[in-house]
């Protein structure tokens, strides 16, 4: 009897193991593959640890969606490598993006995090003057390569030789500050964030021009299952809901501008 006993308790114990591994394994399997790019206010490295909007409400939404992944876990990545890789993954995340009418059925979309206004940056002592999408033309832009700016140039008739692609909004910056482009083509929130951040003057910049009104939104691959999706959704209302989502955006928008 005591060795039936036996056999059944080592039996049990290691269906109970092999329960755990593969609950275990089908976590990991279910984590989120996380991207983001340096995006002040709203994604940025400071002192080796990311923050921002959406770092900040993605962990909280993280959380409330049931998951044990944190900011540790997310990578920050070139944005055209980003942009890239997030389309041919499951599972996957890359925040925060501009949505529009272009990118609309390539993602799907959580959000919104807050408004997106693209702009077109000058020095001021330039006196540029941009009366439509016909005088960009003329004009040497710097863009972030694969950025909202640069495909809202492109989509709206731009000719590629116009452009002047860098891999940050830093470099993008620094051409401008140097004059060696006219112009700037990025958001508005960010802008203003970099122009402090490089410690040049705002009154010395201007916005010349506006190529796009929308909002910012977390971006999840189309082979991400749609209950993921909408658990995410469902987070993030919450935190509108019972105030957080406000308290984050005001910690760092309200000192960008």
């Amino acid at each position: 009897m005591m060795t039936k006993i036996s056999v059944l308790i080592r039996l049990s114990v290691r269906l109970a193991l092999l329960c755990f591994a593969l609950a275990g394994a089908c976590r990991a399997a279910d984590d989120l593959n996380m991207m983001t790019e340096d995006y002040a206010p709203l994604n940025f490295a400071e002192n080796g640890r990311l923050q921002g909007v959406s770092v900040d409400l993605m962990e909280e939404m993280l959380q409330i969606a049931g998951y044990s992944q944190t900011r540790a876990d997310m990578l920050l990545m070139p944005w055209a490598r980003a942009y890239t890789h997030v389309q041919q993954s499951r599972n996957a995340v890359l925040f925060a993006m501009t949505r529009t009418e272009h990118r609309d059925g390539l993602f799907k979309w959580v959000g919104p995090i807050i408004p997106s206004h693209i702009v077109i940056t000058a020095r001021r002592d330039k006196s540029l003057r941009v009366a439509s999408l016909q005088d960009l033309k003329t004009l040497r832009i710097a863009t972030v390569r694969d950025d909202i700016g640069e495909q809202l140039l492109l989509n709206n008739g731009v000719p590629d030789s116009a452009l002047r692609r860098t891999s940050s909004p830093q470099v993008a910056l620094a051409m401008l500050s140097l004059g060696q482009v006219d112009a700037w083509a990025y958001g508005r929130l960010g802008a203003a964030w970099y122009i402090k951040q490089m410690k040049l003057k705002p009154a010395d910049y201007e916005e010349i021009f506006t190529l796009k009104d929308s909002d910012q939104y977390f971006a999840f691959s189309l082979q991400t299952p749609d209950e993921v999706v909408q658990r995410f959704q469902q987070a993030l209302d919450k935190l509108k809901s019972d105030g957080r989502h406000q308290a984050i955006v005001n910690q760092y928008v309200e000192g960008a501008l």
